[in-house]
């Protein structure tokens, strides 16, 4: 009977150090301030590491109602007045860029529905190793995440950039 109870003591210290990648300490590993057209605060973003998985959540304010679309973009830069200046959208997973799409959307684009307040929020996990991710998203000329407005009267969204912001490490 000792021995039983001694055994079922040293699995249940064992098993409470063991934790899934769910209760895995987060790890921040990027940040992002959006701003709109006319330098307004749009919302933040942030990229987090817990185990193996990446997630990036983003919180907007300001928009217009509805719909709207994010997309990671080739560029880490949000030059007004059109922010142009970030790029292509960069296609993560080699899918589609278009949030309508479904499950053959590109994971760098991602839906958000915005609320009669103007705000919204997006939460996706990334596929890929922390590692892999920040390696995508720090390249050299660094990565930006782009607001777009709904095209009038359609499901689709249209390139018309709202709001920018730059996904910096930290």
């Amino acid at each position: 009977m000792k021995l039983d109870l001694l055994l079922a003591l040293a699995i249940a210290a064992t098993l409470s150090g063991c934790r899934t990648s769910d209760e895995a300490p987060s790890t921040a590993l990027g940040v992002a301030t959006l701003i709109t057209v006319s330098g307004a605060p749009a919302g933040t973003a942030r990229l987090r590491a817990s185990g193996f998985e990446t997630s990036l959540s983003i919180s907007l304010s300001g928009m217009p109602k509805g719909l709207t679309a994010v997309q990671l973009h080739t560029t880490g830069s949000c030059e007004p007045p059109d922010f142009s200046s970030a790029g292509a959208p960069l296609n993560l997973m080699k899918g589609e860029h278009d949030p309508a799409a479904g499950s053959g959307a590109d994971l760098s684009d991602l839906p958000a529905v915005i609320g009669e307040s103007g705000t919204g929020t997006i939460s996706v996990l990334l596929t890929g190793t922390p590692e892999e991710i920040a390696g995508r998203i720090f390249d050299a000329d660094g990565t930006a995440l782009i607001v777009h407005a709904r095209a009038a009267d359609s499901p689709t969204y249209s390139d018309v950039r709202i709001a920018c912001g730059i996904l910096v490490p930290g």
